[in-house]
């Protein structure tokens, strides 16, 4: 009976033994199931999360952004436009002005097309073909007749004209710049709509000023007195380049 119950009292010794082995296990595997596999700490997950999550919330922050800038734009237009007051008749000047210009167009149509989609649910005036472009008509510039033609040196002809003529504007556009410039005196730049520039150079006088907005045919200035004969230089730059001005105005 003696070797019984001391047999019995070793095999509850041996299962306590198994028992406290499994349950050293079982601790491990929660301890490292909290800490995470390998070498990769534990924090890194909870470190990466927010990264993440702003990553993904920064595509939806832009776009919120985004269209919050125009409707601030759309409502402050609006704005100006429904207040029958003489305080905003410059301010509505200006903007009648501004989307008038081709240049000014295509800089608002590439900002709607980058920051609104080119939605045209919104503002259809922005979609359709704007390919085909009107063809721009000219007037000469002033009266006289080519002393010298066009070339690669000059960029532009010379003409001789009356004393003391009249010099205006061949098309409808901004007054890009007024001022002096080498070999060519007082000189006034003129971009129209479709970017073309008009150069006008040795002049006496000028009517207009930088940012004026000048009417087909509008006198800007008068031709300067040379040498016993008025002289005027009259210069066209479409795409960047001069081009031969008797070839789109009819020179008499």
């Amino acid at each position: 009976m003696a070797s019984e119950h001391e047999w019995v009292r070793q095999i509850r010794k041996r299962r306590e033994q198994q028992w406290r082995q499994m349950n050293k296990i079982r601790e491990r595997n929660l301890a490292g199931n909290r800490l995470g596999s390998g070498s990769v700490p534990w924090y890194q997950a909870s470190v990466k999360q927010p990264e993440e999550t702003k990553d993904r919330r920064k595509p939806l922050q832009s776009f919120l952004n985004q269209w919050i800038v125009v409707m601030i734009l759309f409502l402050a237009t609006a704005a100006v436009y429904s207040v029958p007051s003489a305080r905003t008749a410059p301010v509505k000047h200006w903007i009648s002005r501004s989307l008038t210009e081709e240049f000014q167009f295509a800089t608002v149509l590439d900002w709607y097309q980058k920051y609104a989609a080119g939605s045209p649910a919104l503002l259809p005036a922005f979609s359709g073909n704007h390919e085909e472009k009107k063809e721009e008509q000219w007037t000469v510039p002033v009266s006289g007749k080519i002393a010298l033609p066009f070339d690669e040196k000059r960029k532009g002809v010379v003409l001789v004209t009356p004393e003391s003529a009249k010099v205006v504007a061949s098309a409808e556009g901004r007054v890009q710049f007024t001022g002096y410039k080498e070999g060519l005196g007082n000189t006034i730049i003129i971009q129209h709509a479709n970017g073309t520039e008009t150069w006008y150079g040795w002049l006496e006088d000028m009517k207009v000023k930088e940012k004026d907005w000048v009417q087909k045919g509008k006198e800007i200035g008068t031709v300067k007195k040379m040498e016993n004969q008025s002289f005027f230089y009259f210069a066209i730059r479409k795409n960047k380049e001069f081009i031969n001005p008797a070839g789109v105005i009819p020179f008499d």
